[in-house]
């Protein structure tokens, strides 16, 4: 009789404790798409890891994640967009097309995220060291 106790004890605090834990990625991934959605981004600056700060085209760039996944940018780029996490670093997934329909991915790791602040990286094909990007909402 003790022996069925115990594992019926055993049982339900294993039980307790699985069905208790959270989907945070889900969550992280929830909140980094209501933070960056339907907002414009506009290009503050860019920086290598080198240090060197360029403000080349940072007057006019800007990007749009809208609620319905979809991508705007002004370069003329338009397509669809996810946030995923990989190895616990949330990342913009974005499927693009450019005006004479040539497809266009790319990957960008979220360095920060807030209400009116997004800082994104990419190491771009053929570089070694890794490019941030600094946009602010407006």
């Amino acid at each position: 009789m003790k022996n069925i106790f115990k594992i019926i004890l055993g049982i339900l605090i294993i039980t307790s404790i699985t069905s208790c834990s959270k989907d945070i990625t889900g969550s992280k991934i929830a909140l980094a798409n209501q933070m960056i959605a339907d907002k414009v981004w506009y290009l503050d600056y860019k920086q290598t890891s080198t240090g060197l700060k360029s403000y080349i085209g940072a007057s006019t760039f800007y990007v749009k994640y809208l609620k319905d996944l979809t991508y705007q940018d002004s370069d003329g780029l338009t397509g669809t967009y996810g946030i995923e996490m990989v190895n616990n670093q949330l990342k913009i997934h974005v499927q693009q097309k450019t005006s004479n329909g040539n497809s266009v991915e790319s990957v960008l790791n979220i360095e920060q995220i807030g209400d009116n602040n997004l800082n994104v990286s990419f190491t771009p094909i053929g570089a070694t060291s890794k490019t941030v990007q600094y946009f602010s909402a407006k």
